[in-house]
């Protein structure tokens, strides 16, 4: 879930094609590195980019956020509109990092140059958010070489509210129709955290049955974890993503 002040999207990753790319950019959500950069890049009909930037008011630039190393090229899927993609700087195939930015319209240019640029998950709601977020006006400043989409601006100090920064968090619990599978993560007490796949056996019933060979322990909570109370056996889902929606 991608949260800014111009509304919320949600991402789906491709974490079976392009591993090693998810798993980095999720290393970047869980440590929150993400949350209040900016979307520092913005080309009409093209792309908006973010990922690495944070703003600061009182001194009026921008700093960059800490980074783990480079990602191995993971080029699979083509760089659609709506894709989720990995930047890097020109000649480096794999010098992917921290940056990603998200296709406004098949840039096919992307997948034949500099190794193919990775794609690793869509937008599978709020799309017109996006757009939105490219069609707002743009600034440039001194440390960023792209125009920085802005909501407002008269020439004078820029404050946070005036730029487009992102709050990300994983999606604690979802169903993948697909799949037929109801995937949560839960606090189970004195279980720990966990994370873990139910099968959808009775929909009249309302039966699911979980699957023990997809527990895996969490190191770290999630927003909006689902609960088990062990003294019951009761367990409770505070939200769930079908589809993108909650």
């Amino acid at each position: 879930r991608v949260q800014t002040l111009a509304g919320t999207f949600v991402l789906e990753l491709f974490d079976d094609i392009a591993p090693q790319t998810t798993e980095n950019f999720l290393n970047y959500v869980a440590s929150q590195r993400y949350n209040l950069t900016v979307i520092h890049r913005s080309e009409p009909g093209v792309l908006i980019q973010g990922g690495n930037w944070r703003f600061n008011e009182s001194q009026q630039n921008f700093s960059e956020i800490p980074k783990d190393g480079t990602v191995p090229n993971e080029f699979n899927v083509s760089n659609e509109r709506g894709t989720i993609a990995m930047a890097k700087p020109d000649n480096s195939p794999n010098g992917a990092v921290n940056e990603w930015f998200i296709n406004l319209q098949f840039n096919s240019t992307f997948d034949t140059t500099n190794g193919g640029y990775t794609v690793f998950g869509e937008v599978i709601t709020g799309m017109d958010v996006v757009d939105f977020i490219s069609g707002l006006d743009r600034v440039v400043h001194p440390q960023i070489d792209f125009g920085i989409p802005i909501f407002s601006f008269n020439g004078g100090s820029v404050s946070n509210n005036d730029l487009v920064n992102v709050t990300m968090a994983v999606l604690a619990n979802s169903y993948d129709p697909d799949s037929g599978l109801i995937t949560i993560s839960v606090d189970a007490q004195s279980l720990g955290l966990l994370r873990v796949s139910f099968s959808v056996v009775s929909v009249e019933q309302g039966i699911i049955q979980g699957l023990p060979e997809t527990v895996e322990v969490l190191t770290e909570p999630r927003g909006a974890m689902s609960t088990f109370d062990t003294a019951t056996g009761r367990l409770t889902i505070p939200e769930i993503a079908v589809d993108g929606d909650i």
